[in-house]
């Protein structure tokens, strides 16, 4: 297993010419988009969809100029979730590899927010790992903790996860924006924790995007508690424009003292709570074009824009300071768009964010260097998010540090002169993605948690419940065409391979286990299909403290403590017997005061409720 310490690189020998022609390290301005649908920029969807510009309902006219002046990946991935896409980023290694299998959670749910110690190999920032008992007996395998939090080399962590701040030599690295990556602000996984300079940032999922200040700063209430840091007050109102001022000044600031910068520029836009500014939203609510491939949301399409004026500011400022040349600025999302009638759509592709059909995984991708870069071209050659790091690595004429080094990602660095990979320089054919579900919920939505692999055009999703998808992407971009009954050896094989990457990828304490306690009764009155256990895992056995019926004699009428419904109670009658039928269930039978006999059962019972109905049987029996 990697151990996010190591990465190897390949291909890379054309790299150092691109980057001897400048005069000193080139500059490196990463901007990362938040929720930023594939179809959102008007320059992809006018191109997907072979209609004028006019003809959409959004509007990124300097987003558009910067693929007009750069390069525009079509087949660029990320995760399907905020806070896995930002380690793959900054890592240049799968998330799963650090236990980010979802986003980290805008609620308690980790150790450290519980105040419990956690048992021997897990960590204060991981979520508290679930047992068979808590797990809906309708489902065949058991959800696994994840992490919350980038490991960094704390006393309890096992290692610390090299970023590309501290990888690049030479560099003022410096972290704006959205972090997501600290389990809420826990202290020792900050920014600066992973060598950043900090000059703004909120550890959370989301942020308002008026009157954010005190929630930065760890004064906000529920779900807004975390950590963060303002920076000094610009006394700018709207979040985006306080940001991009803080980057433009951080961009003078190097030039002016001769310093080779990477900022690393992560907005919040555009994700909820989506507030746009006043005039923004009025100006789309009266366009004609409303409506345009699912686009209508008049509050996403303004903060859109706060975005897009963003980035025309950001190359602005790079060009009037003469700089533009010797900076590679990647602009790309961190996950697909939100696919929902309040937020945006991705068609053609399906589904979005949280999901691992091409919806949510697959993001816009435009790498701009003037005169290194061919205006308006276009590279349709898969790419990953995890290539970032090496290809940063590569620009700073750090190549050679790579071959000590083990990351999943390839520098996408030749592409840039040879977007078609003819010279085959470009060695990364295969991207992998684990994501955790939701489960069953009490209405009884199934929300599965699933692994995809792509290879090649071929790409196959798994459903841990234990169903295969296989998609053709170069001819079935829509992923309509579910191919693994039609092609069962290449279903195999690609099933083979993920089934290997599972084990090579995510430590085994994050993998999903085969629940003991299955119940196919309780599956078959759920709407999710039945369990089947195609990775062949062994099933964890449950230890039963009664493993046979015990009959005994009648005890003396009282008051018995029982658990009916679930809860503890208090139940008149007096205690007869006890057994643990064979779907695990603890049946207690009573006879009340007219002489019946009633069983109460449940299933889950702790090891003290047990004792306790021990100790009341053995003195029935006496």
């Amino acid at each position: 297993m990697k151990n996010g310490l190591k990465w190897i690189v390949v291909g890379l020998v054309a790299a150092g010419s691109v980057v001897s022609a400048a005069p000193q390290k080139p500059n490196v301005v990463v901007i990362l988009a938040d929720d930023l649908g594939w179809m959102d920029l008007v320059s992809y969807a006018s191109r997907v969809k072979n209609v004028t510009p006019e003809a959409c309902f959004y509007e990124t006219p300097h987003l558009d100029r910067l693929a007009k002046q750069g390069m525009s990946f079509t087949q660029a991935y990320s995760a399907a979730l905020c806070s896995p896409g930002r380690s793959a980023l900054l890592t240049g290694l799968y998330p799963a590899r650090f236990g980010f299998l979802t986003a980290s959670g805008h609620m308690k749910g980790s150790y450290s927010s519980r105040n419990t110690t956690p048992p021997a190999g897990y960590h204060i920032h991981d979520r508290k790992k679930n047992t068979p008992e808590q797990t809906n007996p309708a489902l065949g395998y058991i959800g696994a903790p994840f992490t919350y939090a980038l490991q960094s080399g704390q006393a309890h962590d096992e290692y610390d996860a090299l970023t590309i701040a501290e990888a690049l030599k030479g560099y003022r690295s410096a972290m704006l924006g959205k972090w997501h990556l600290g389990a809420l602000g826990t202290e020792g996984y900050q920014p600066k924790d992973h060598g950043f300079e900090e000059l703004a940032y909120f550890d959370h999922g989301g942020s308002p995007y008026f009157d954010w200040q005190q929630k930065w700063n760890g004064k906000g209430e529920g779900s807004w508690k975390s950590g963060g840091k303002t920076g000094e007050d610009l006394g700018i109102e709207y979040l985006t424009d306080d940001l991009t001022e803080r980057a433009v000044r951080f961009i003078r600031e190097c030039d002016k003292n001769k310093e080779p910068f990477f900022l690393y520029f992560a907005q919040f836009a555009v994700h909820s709570p989506r507030e746009a500014k006043p005039e923004d939203i009025a100006y789309f609510e009266n366009k004609p074009t409303r409506g345009w491939n699912g686009h209508s949301m008049p509050e996403y399409a303004g903060v859109l824009r706060g975005l897009d004026n963003s980035v025309g500011r950001v190359v602005d400022e790079l060009n009037k300071l003469g700089i533009a040349e010797n900076t590679l600025i990647i602009f790309m999302s961190d996950n697909g768009g939100i696919n929902r009638e309040n937020a945006t759509s991705n068609l053609p592709l399906r589904e979005g964010k949280g999901k691992l059909y091409d919806g949510g995984v697959r993001v816009p991708f435009i790498a701009y260097w003037p005169g290194q870069i061919n205006g308006g071209s276009k590279c349709e050659i898969p790419i990953g998010v995890e290539d970032i790091f090496p290809t940063l690595l590569s620009v700073a004429g750090q190549a050679d540090d790579l071959k000590n080094l083990d990351v999943d990602g390839r520098s996408i660095l030749p592409l840039l002169k040879d977007p078609e990979n003819k010279a085959k320089q470009y060695t990364r054919d295969t991207f992998f993605w684990h994501k955790a579900g939701g489960g069953l919920d009490k209405k009884g939505n199934y929300s599965p948690t699933r692994t995809a692999v792509r290879k090649g055009d071929y790409k196959l999703m798994f459903d841990e419940q234990g169903y295969l998808e296989l998609y053709n992407l170069a001819q079935d971009i829509e992923e309509k065409n579910d191919l693994s009954e039609k092609m069962p050896e290449k279903t195999t094989e690609l099933f083979k391979l993920l089934d290997e990457m599972i084990d090579e990828v995510v430590p085994m304490k994050y993998q999903r286990r085969p629940n003991p306690l299955y119940d196919p009764e309780a599956n078959a009155k759920s709407k999710v299909s039945p369990y089947r256990n195609l990775r062949n895992l062994p099933i964890p056995t449950v230890a039963k403290p009664v493993s046979k019926p015990k009959t005994v004699k009648a005890a003396p009428a009282s008051k018995v403590r029982i658990w009916a419904k679930g809860k503890p109670q208090q139940k008149d009658g007096s205690f007869v017997k006890m057994f643990v039928n064979p779907k695990g269930k603890t049946i207690v039978t009573l006879r009340q005061a007219d002489g019946s006999e009633v069983n109460i059962s449940h299933k889950v019972m702790t090891a003290e409720d047990l004792a306790y109905l021990e100790s009341i049987s053995a003195q029935a029996t006496k």
